[in-house]
């Protein structure tokens, strides 16, 4: 059973010292924050409160249950040493919803990606198999995260010897039904891109087999490989002529520097029917990478909870108890 405090406060600085903004979306803002309340070192000192990442919502423009079905999922995926530690603490402010993170001090994978150059193959390579490490174990547990891209890959260190994923705000399970999104970008399956309004899709984890080979493929090269998996897309057209051609067709010359090892790899994770990408396992693929690196993925047990238990807190008092359960987040077909 997973047990998350949630406190109501006027006002963020009434818990944080805001250091500087991490970044601004239409409906989320990252904070760099520091926690007010201070810590007694072994010497017996005060000392400041934890450096941490915010992650604030606009109210008007957040569901508070989705918020704390990602709060609740976050925090139960946390126990993965490749995904984000989330704090089981929930803060509502008259105009935000609030959870905290560990701060990833070296940023994310996007940044170190250059443009039409890509990264260094040995960090992509931890990177790789420590995302891939990380879905698996959200797979296993029948979550699919949706959202995949470099810039939800976070850094622990600047050489990428730990990574973190994390982003939950679209995961829902496998099998729940997901409508077409408001705009097509690269990282999407073919599935996802081809739907009409008004149409559904049946969620599987290949939307993230295959969103993982586009990061890699990004991080490779430092192009995309296409700008949307579609029938008008003339880069995805060509990769798909070359595939039907069992490799005699030219390939985009973004993919020329691609070694034919890793070609193979890719042509597996972009198979054209999703019942047929293989998994995100890269033991699985019989890749060129999946030896190549010294990191060690620790394998967790995890006992599985179906409560998530919200403890509010005024005053510093414990007033009372909800119990949140996973109904709450889209289950197998309901839509979202």
């Amino acid at each position: 059973m997973d047990v998350i405090s949630v406190f109501h406060v006027q006002d963020i600085c009434e818990v944080f010292w805001i250091v500087k903004a991490l970044g601004e979306g239409t409906y989320e803002q990252d904070i760099l924050a520091q926690d007010c309340r201070t810590d007694i070192s072994e010497e017996g000192a005060f000392v400041l409160g934890t450096l941490l990442a915010a992650k604030l919502q606009r109210k008007e423009r957040t569901d508070r249950n989705l918020f704390l079905s990602e709060l609740s999922l976050s925090v139960r995926l946390s126990e993965h040493p490749s995904i984000i530690r989330t704090h089981p603490i929930f803060i509502e402010t008259p105009e935000h919803y609030i959870l905290t993170q560990e701060l990833a001090p070296s940023g994310t994978m996007h940044e170190l990606i250059k443009d039409q150059v890509g990264m260094p193959e040995d960090r992509l390579k931890r990177c790789a198999v420590q995302i891939s490490s990380a879905l698996s174990f959200m797979h296993m547990r029948g979550l699919v995260h949706r959202d995949l891209k470099p810039d939800n890959v976070f850094l622990m260190d600047p050489e990428c010897h730990q990574i973190k994923l994390g982003d939950f705000g679209l995961t829902r399970y496998a099998g729940s039904l997901v409508p077409m999104m408001s705009h097509i970008i690269p990282f999407m399956a073919p599935e996802i891109c081809n739907l009409k309004s008004g149409e559904y899709l049946y969620l599987s984890a290949s939307v993230d087999t295959w969103a993982f080979g586009v990061l890699l493929f990004v991080g490779l090269t430092g192009y995309y490989p296409w700008v949307g998996a579609t029938e008008e897309d003339g880069m995805y057209q060509l990769f798909r002529q070359w595939q039907h051609s069992s490799g005699l067709a030219p390939l985009p010359t973004s993919w020329e520097t691609v070694t034919t090892e890793v070609l193979h790899m890719f042509n597996l994770i972009f198979a054209e029917d999703p019942f047929d990408q293989h998994s995100v396992v890269l033991d699985q693929i019989n890749n060129p990478w999946k030896t190549e690196t010294t990191y060690l993925m620790e394998v967790i047990e995890e006992e599985e909870s179906s409560v998530t238990v919200f403890i509010e807190h005024k005053d510093e008092n414990q007033i009372f108890i909800i119990e949140h359960d996973e109904d709450n987040l889209p289950s197998p077909g309901k839509t979202i």
